[in-house]
């Protein structure tokens, strides 16, 4: 399976509150180290339609809205606002 994005890194990162995601191999080896035995890992690509559409049936929509804009503030702020000032 291709190591995902750079972009879907971070965006995993920030969704669940600045944890590092693990690669399958490395969840393999926690939960190794953990003691689990005759593990089995499926790691299967993000869709990004079904993966918001969850997350808004988990929390809720203003939840997921206001987290989707604090993603986004601050692209806005970067290219919207004039340089040097707020």
């Amino acid at each position: 399976m291709d190591k995902p994005s750079i972009e879907l890194i971070e965006y995993a990162i920030r969704a669940i509150g600045g944890v590092k995601p693990e690669t399958a191999g490395n969840w393999v080896k926690l939960l190794e180290n953990a003691g689990l035995q005759d593990i089995i890992s499926r790691p299967r690509k993000v869709k990004k339609m079904e993966q918001f559409i969850s997350e808004v049936k988990l929390n809720g929509i203003t939840t997921s809205f206001r987290a989707f804009g604090r993603m986004l503030w601050p692209y806005f702020k970067k290219t919207c606002l004039p340089q040097g000032g707020e």
